[in-house]
């Protein structure tokens, strides 16, 4: 399931986390209850995924306050590394239905 962390179910679910309603600036990944932020939460998601997207799990080796710096400028430039579109995807019916409102 995805939501955007603005929105009310993503207000509640960061409140039900222990993390201030307010911070939108990260990445947040919850999985059986356990809430991974930033690098943290990127190497879950790509582990999640399978296939050769798990092979980058490895780097949860590095102390996260190394990951997480780097995550930092990664995410400041993010428009200038993987570029920008110009609209928004439209989710299919099935993707709609994956989102929390």
């Amino acid at each position: 399931m995805f939501t955007a962390l603005q929105t009310h179910a993503g207000k509640e679910i960061l409140s039900q986390s222990n993390i201030p309603p307010s911070n939108f600036s990260t990445v947040v990944y919850i999985k059986k209850g356990v809430t991974h932020l930033k690098s943290t939460a990127i190497l879950n998601i790509l582990k999640d995924l399978g296939w050769c997207w798990n092979l980058f799990y490895i780097l949860i080796i590095i102390p996260p306050c190394i990951r997480d710096f780097i995550y930092d400028i990664i995410a400041k430039n993010r428009y200038n590394i993987f570029g920008r579109r110009e609209s928004c995807m439209v989710p299919s019916a099935e993707l709609r239905e994956r989102f929390l409102l």
